[in-house]
């Protein structure tokens, strides 16, 4: 995980990146592309189990940062920070 990027920011960078490849915004990734489910679920239970989150909520909270991302940081860079959370 990228120094400074915590589990929540990771799961909502990995949704992000995954958007971005499945809609050709950015090249596929192949590596990125085979770990997406499990790294995002991994990361999204490291954030919520911890405090409780029931998993509706969890979801909910990260697809709202994840649209953040996408409309504040440039694709390539959601990529590359994405790759950093594997």
């Amino acid at each position: 995980m990228a120094a400074g990027t915590d589990h929540f920011r990771c799961a909502a960078l990995i949704g992000a990146a995954d958007m971005l490849m499945n809609n050709g915004t950015v090249p596929m990734d192949e590596e990125l592309s085979k770990h997406v489910l499990e790294a995002g679920m991994t990361h999204l239970n490291a954030y919520a189990i911890p405090k409780q989150i029931k998993e509706k909520d969890a979801f909910d909270a990260i697809k709202a940062e994840r649209d953040r991302l996408l409309a504040a940081e440039a694709p390539a860079e959601i990529v590359e920070q994405a790759k950093a959370c594997l």
